[in-house]
């Protein structure tokens, strides 16, 4: 136990070049027929590259026939996330600079067998579903919004959650791509902590609530606590529980 399995790709290790210099997987995902699905970045630079996806065998091969020759682009800056939707299709979050230059939570629904995007996703039916989250506090100071997690409700809801700015914000789409403007605020929720907040993972729990897990830099970025939020699966407050 602990060993190489060897007998994927070569000598336990599967490598692909994505056409960039900085390319890095950030979410895997293990398909109902036993391959493997990976999405993360392919860029030159942080501002300046898209998010990608490539698809392999359980045994490490890449699967050609997938988006081109085993790998599909989509045209948005970065991402962090990815899950299954409720009607087989992956989902994954991003981050975009929208025309008036406001940061945005950026969600995309693609085919699984063939990396297309699913242009029937979002109220536009264009496959993306921006967010842009707007400041409760002046004294914020807002930067880019990154999806750093993205989870499937049981229901075919989709939650986002990840980076606003100094602290974290969550929004929820129904299956379809629209907002879900019975969540939080028009759909979105963004943490007031007033200082430096991070989310790191979403758990949905058994009885409806979701589990948020981060951390908290509250003293000048000198130190820096673990953090364990609960929230309310409907968005209408968010309780300290650790």
């Amino acid at each position: 136990y602990g060993s190489v399995a060897s007998e994927f790709g070569v000598n336990g290790l599967a490598t692909l070049d994505m056409g960039k210099n900085n390319e890095t997987i950030q979410s895997i995902l293990l398909l109902p027929d036993g391959n493997l699905l990976a999405v993360g970045t392919s860029a030159y630079s942080y501002f300046s590259g898209e998010s990608a996806s490539a698809l392999w065998t359980d045994k490490g091969q890449l699967v050609t026939s997938y988006g081109s020759n085993g790998k599909a682009f989509f045209g948005v800056l970065g991402g962090g996330s990815a899950a299954l939707s409720s009607d087989g299709r992956a989902v994954f979050g991003a981050h975009h600079q929208n025309s008036s230059n406001e940061a945005e939570y950026l969600t995309m629904q693609f085919n699984l067998f063939s990396g297309a995007i699913d242009t029937m996703f979002g109220a536009m039916h264009t496959g993306y579903a921006p967010f842009v989250f707007e400041p409760p506090d002046t004294n914020i100071v807002y930067g880019i919004d990154s999806i750093d997690r993205i989870r499937v409700q049981p229901d075919g809801k989709i939650i986002t959650a990840g980076r606003v700015g100094a602290s974290y914000g969550l929004s929820r789409y129904l299956s379809d791509g629209t907002p879900d403007l019975s969540f939080g605020n028009r759909g979105r929720i963004v943490h007031d902590g007033r200082m430096s907040d991070y989310l790191h993972d979403v758990v949905l729990m058994p009885d409806g609530r979701l589990l948020l897990v981060g951390g908290h830099d509250g003293i000048g970025h000198l130190y820096c606590d673990w953090m364990i939020t609960g929230n309310r699966i409907s968005g209408l407050a968010i309780q300290q529980v650790g």
